[in-house]
């Protein structure tokens, strides 16, 4: 009995070796994973990352702990901590979140991504979330190294509050960036709107100056910003016990600009794919 006979075919001479290809099907998950991995890897290697995250995480503490002549008390030092880290890590998400959509936009990835397999929504959401993973580590980090250059020694109430927070904050800061990636779609002057809500919204949000520092009119506008809610939320964290209504609002504003953001950035790619309105090319 041969090899025809049983159906088996055995290799000959001029024969090639079977390879067997195995394709990875279009998951939206692993291209999410994989855009916030890239991005997270691409800002390790630019210099703005560290420009933004250090600098003006020590700007910000030098102006708030110099400017005091009485000695800092652990809750006084923990808010200042917390306002600082909040008010450079928006610095930072505002700058990165527009730099990557015109990066992109002047590469021309961003106007292949709409035509490619997984929604561009996914792989710039996966973006975002990893360049403000990236902001707040060094920004978390720039801070350690202010508290042991000014021996300032902050404490935690509910350390595991702490880091729900600042988790909510991650995930704020990447709802920002969207909205302000999407008015980058919508505008060509994305870098003069980055400028121009940068400042205000760090004053206006109660991380640099308390609330109770502004007119009442101008706490209700405050109050629309997320950095507000989670610094309230970070201070209770501190002093105990846990307030989780700031922390509520907090997510409920993020999630209002993520939808925002979204309904602004389909409604630009619809367009663009119907009408080749915009320049993504």
């Amino acid at each position: 009995m041969n090899g025809a006979e049983t159906g088996i075919r055995r290799p000959g001479r001029g024969d090639r070796p079977e390879i067997e290809v195995r394709r990875r099907r279009a998951n939206a998950w692993f291209a999410f994973w994989t855009a916030g991995r890239m991005q997270f890897r691409l800002g390790l290697r630019h210099s703005m990352t560290y420009a933004a995250g250090v600098l003006n995480s020590l700007m910000f503490l030098s102006i708030l702990v110099l400017s005091r002549r009485e000695p800092l008390d652990p809750g006084s030092t923990t808010a200042i901590l917390t306002g600082t880290a909040l008010a450079a890590f928006w610095a930072s998400s505002v700058w990165g979140g527009v730099a990557i959509l015109r990066r992109e936009r002047w590469m021309g990835v961003f106007g292949r991504s709409i035509t490619g397999v997984q929604d561009p929504l996914v792989l710039l959401t996966g973006k975002l979330l990893g360049a403000s993973v990236l902001n707040l580590a060094v920004v978390v980090a720039s801070l350690a190294v202010g508290c042991l250059i000014f021996g300032l020694r902050p404490a935690f109430g509910s350390p595991l509050g702490a880091l729900l927070g600042f988790a909510t904050v991650v995930l704020s800061g990447a709802a920002a960036s969207l909205l302000v990636g999407a008015l980058l779609v919508v505008s060509r002057h994305g870098v003069a709107i980055s400028n121009a809500i940068g400042v205000p919204i760090s004053l206006l949000g109660g991380t640099l100056l308390p609330l109770t520092f502004l007119p009442e009119p101008v706490t209700w506008l405050s109050r629309l910003i997320s950095l507000s809610w989670l610094q309230d939320f970070l201070h209770t964290a501190t002093a105990g016990p846990i307030d989780w209504t700031p922390l509520g609002c907090a997510l409920a504003l993020s999630l209002a600009y993520a939808a925002i953001g979204v309904f602004v950035f389909r409604r630009m790619v619809d367009r663009a794919r119907r009408d080749a309105t915009l320049d993504l090319f």
